[in-house]
């Protein structure tokens, strides 16, 4: 009898952060002590998937990012925000894009306005423009800003970062001399996790955006399911959402998950002037 060698384990090398990538995360979290609500729902976008394709430059992300703003219409409650202890309600739905802008190293986020009433062709000409913006140094939004960060200590960083926060996502006010806009992340955060084939994640609330709701878009994959009594195989993605509670609760965010399954899984019908419904 022969015994083999164990198998050499490879370590994978990751791309390190960027020091402004860095210096923002060691600024906006301390300890975890804020309550959140965390669910996840599975959707079946094997036809979803093949109208995509129909669609030409339109990817499932899109569909989900208009899903949620559609959801966050009918939903009020979750389209706020918290500002000094009270529920603030948006004047409008605007939907933020996670962008990676330097192979992993650097992030960025492209904001979508008035995302409850365009289409995912809309949205994805929109985070298409503002995605090469970002990687070309053009971030009219947020580029001083992050520039500032780079440059600050830890200590003040994080004060500077959540006051900034409060003027612009929480009272809706511009900082002219930073140039940060009102409401620069919009009403909900999306984060896609196609490119890293990560099928599932739950991600945290981000306090200075003071945003009440992050999703991330797991990574398609073949998986069993049921359909009408028989298990067959379908494409399914998963969403990782994270609520503020003081925001929202079950029946609220059963009722916006409704709205997004149904966007989801048939966009065809709600826009059926992107392309036709698949075969």
């Amino acid at each position: 009898m022969t015994t083999s060698a164990p198998a050499t384990i490879r370590p994978v090398r990751a791309g390190g952060r960027s020091r402004v990538r860095s210096a923002v995360a060691r600024g906006t979290w301390g300890r975890p002590r804020d309550g959140v609500t965390h669910g996840s729902i599975e959707l079946d976008i094997t036809e979803a998937e093949r109208w995509c394709a129909r669609a030409a430059g339109v990817g499932l992300v899109h569909v989900v990012g208009c899903a949620l703003a559609r959801g966050l219409g009918r939903v009020p409650e979750a389209n706020s925000r918290v500002v000094m202890g009270a529920a603030r309600t948006r004047e409008q739905v605007d939907v933020s894009f996670v962008v990676d802008i330097a192979r992993g190293r650097d992030m960025g986020a492209v904001c979508v306005r008035n995302a409850d009433v365009k289409s995912p062709r809309d949205v994805a000409r929109e985070l298409f423009s503002g995605a090469r913006d970002l990687r070309r140094g053009r971030d009219g939004a947020l580029g001083r800003a992050r520039a500032v960060a780079a440059h600050v200590p830890a200590p003040l960083l994080r004060v500077g970062m959540h006051v900034a926060g409060f003027v612009a996502g929480g009272l809706g006010r511009p900082v002219p001399w930073l140039r940060v806009p009102a409401h620069p992340f919009g009403s909900v955060l999306v984060s896609s996790l196609e490119a890293w084939d990560v099928p599932r994640a739950l991600p945290p609330l981000v306090p200075f955006a003071h945003l009440g709701l992050v999703v991330t878009v797991g990574a398609a994959s073949w998986r069993p399911w049921v359909v009408d009594g028989e298990v067959v195989p379908r494409r399914l993605i998963e969403l990782g959402l994270t609520f503020d509670h003081r925001l929202v609760d079950g029946a609220q965010m059963g009722a916006m998950i409704g709205v997004v399954r149904e966007a989801v899984q048939r966009p065809w019908e709600l826009w059926p002037h992107v392309a036709p419904p698949p075969d």
